[in-house]
């Protein structure tokens, strides 16, 4: 990344031409070290050239501020960053494999546990009362005792 100072000139367009300028010398600077890379005596002789130039230049520029990293994008970018960033914080998500509840596996005694602490149900044809947990499901729809007197009245 160059870090250049291109003047505040207000028009775009300048800023477009100043902008292709410092391309161009770029790929000038690398084209020539491209071509002298296999002879070392030449690429010495250039370096020493390029050395000469800075060292002139920086003689003529001695005032010249250093501009901050946020100047040299906004520059490079050839816009100007905003002072106040509107971002929301993004929504929680849940990922994957991860519960949205804190449900904790029940073992089978406390399922047990839960089903003797239940009330006891009561046939609404017989009057007989059964426990939740046993294996016996009795209630009015499956009563046994009125089962068989229906099967008589219907025959």
């Amino acid at each position: 990344m160059n870090t250049y100072k291109i003047p505040n000139v207000h028009t775009k367009e300048k800023k477009e031409e100043i902008q292709s300028v410092i391309r161009e010398l770029e790929f000038a600077m690398e084209f020539c070290i491209d071509r002298l890379m296999n002879d070392f005596d030449k690429l010495i002789l250039f370096r020493n050239d390029m050395n000469e130039k800075m060292k002139k230049v920086d003689n003529e520029t001695k005032n010249a501020k250093s501009m901050k990293n946020t100047k040299v994008i906004e520059t490079l970018m050839g816009m100007e960053q905003k002072e106040k960033v509107n971002i929301l914080a993004p929504t929680l998500i849940n990922n994957q494999g991860v519960r949205k509840t804190k449900k904790i596996m029940k073992g089978k005694k406390k399922i047990g546990a839960e089903k003797a602490k239940k009330n006891e149900r009561k046939c609404l044809k017989c009057g007989k009362y059964i426990k939740y947990d046993t294996s016996e499901k009795h209630d009015a729809h499956n009563c046994h005792k009125f089962a068989t007197e229906e099967a008589r009245s219907n025959v």
